[in-house]
């Protein structure tokens, strides 16, 4: 019975070896709602014990219980988490810690490797139902990160890191594989491939939720963050090509082997392949376009046409207008011409109606001295006065009468200077016929 109820447990299990990208696609997945992920554990140790992660992480395990909890075998560590998981409608997932089985000196508990998947081994022989996956990177770069990362890994030969990580290769070369370096390329469409695999929750909102997410173990937990550990975008780490360590994976046959065994050359001939169809894309993008470009330049160019041949109708008319305009402007020369002779008379009979007004001044001045005297005559003649009292009181009337038009006489005399260039002969005439009246008035001969 007990057998039969553990067969019925699914396990997603995921194996990585160390500076492989593990961490990363840890925290892609546990950032999901749903998705409960144990980081680095194994039958024999576990970076952060499992009880600890299950009740500091993920509140599988009570305080109450830890101590119970701890002491269970790591089969029923298992199944109790997952059944736990179950009832809160998550799922539970194992990230394997690889490297111990295969790595001497990984880890401090285990000192001779047993070259085996031992995850694996240890759940199938409890009767799990385990959902595997391999998450891939190149030798070079995994045996350049592990010398460079990790103290008392930094005189790890490359034909002990050789030998290893192909026995390692080999046992799950099986498995679907990723790649991390595919990955960072299309995280999206290859994490769904992965949770499709596994069978558990996926949502696009990894891309930028993982960076918050710390329940793991790896390159978030290093004493001095690594690269990826402080990225906020996922992407590619660029290989230290120029490392020695890194020139020596990729001299090591055992390493190549590994490659091989892990498709990247077939990686490298895919490349190639998507590198000519993209030219080919590009090229049929580039003629497509160049196409359209001439298409439109075609077009541009008829209506380039077009408006030329408007332009060209508008500069005819312009010049039949601009023609038309120069025979009126010679004709406006001509009465501009004519205005100005006129105007020039104009000014002469100015100052001719000047000099006259000047004469009628000094006669009114003289015609003024004597009316004084006549007056002075009138007073000595009271009889003479007396007799004509009628006739002077008319006179002195019409004299009132006399300066009064005198005044307004001036007053046009002056206006006529500001529009004397207007004036017609009429207006001489007139001005003539006021100086008759007033030499009539104060008894002036009129004959000049």
């Amino acid at each position: 019975m007990r057998e039969k109820k553990l067969r019925q447990i699914k396990i997603p299990v995921i194996y990585s070896f160390a500076r492989s990208g593990g961490t990363l696609i840890n925290r892609c997945l546990g950032c999901i709602s749903g998705n409960i992920i144990l980081s680095e554990v194994n039958p024999h140790a576990s970076l952060v014990p499992i009880e600890v992660q299950a009740r500091d992480w993920f509140k599988l395990v009570s305080s109450g219980n830890f101590s119970d909890f701890s002491k269970k075998t790591y089969a029923d560590k298992i199944r109790l988490l997952a059944e736990a998981a179950r009832q809160q409608g998550s799922h539970l997932i194992i990230r394997d810690w690889t490297t111990i089985n295969f790595l001497d000196r990984a880890s401090d508990d285990i000192y001779a490797p047993s070259m085996l998947l031992e995850q694996e081994l240890y759940l199938e022989q409890y009767g799990f139902n385990i959902y595997p996956v391999m998450l891939a990177r190149r030798s070079a770069d995994v045996y350049e990160s592990l010398t460079r990362t990790f103290k008392h890994l930094r005189n790890l030969s490359i034909k002990e890191f050789g030998n290893c990580y192909l026995a390692y290769v080999q046992k799950v070369s099986t498995y679907p594989l990723f790649h991390y370096e595919s990955f960072c390329l299309e995280p999206e469409k290859e994490l769904k491939r992965m949770c499709d695999v596994l069978g558990v929750n996926y949502s696009d909102t990894f891309v930028t939720e993982f960076s918050k997410f710390t329940y793991c173990t790896g390159d978030n937990t290093l004493p001095k963050p690594s690269r990826g550990g402080q990225i906020g975008k996922i992407t590619v780490m660029e290989s230290n090509q120029g490392a020695e360590s890194y020139i020596a994976a990729t001299l090591d046959e055992n390493c190549q082997q590994a490659d091989r065994l892990l498709g990247y050359e077939n990686m490298e001939i895919e490349k190639q392949v998507d590198a000519f169809w993209r030219i080919v894309e590009v090229r049929d993008q580039a003629l497509t376009k160049a196409n359209d470009l001439r298409h439109q330049t075609q077009v541009e160019l008829e209506r380039i046409q077009s408006r030329l041949q408007q332009t060209q109708a508008e500069l005819e008319r312009s010049q039949s207008h601009l023609q038309q305009s120069d025979a009126d402007r010679a004709a406006r020369l001509t009465l501009i011409e004519q205005l100005s002779e006129q105007l020039q008379q104009s000014e002469a009979d100015r100052a001719a109606r000047l000099t006259a007004i000047e004469q009628l001044s000094e006669q009114l001045q003289q015609a003024q001295v004597e009316l004084a005297l006549s007056q002075s005559q009138l007073q000595q003649i009271q009889t003479e006065l007396a007799q004509s009292q009628s006739q002077l009181q008319q006179t002195q009337t019409e004299l009132v009468l006399s300066q009064s038009q005198l005044q307004q006489t001036q007053t046009e005399l002056t206006q006529s200077q500001t529009i004397i260039q207007a004036m017609e002969d009429r207006n001489l005439w007139k001005l003539r016929t006021i100086v008759v009246r007033l030499k009539k008035v104060i008894g002036l001969p009129t004959d000049a």
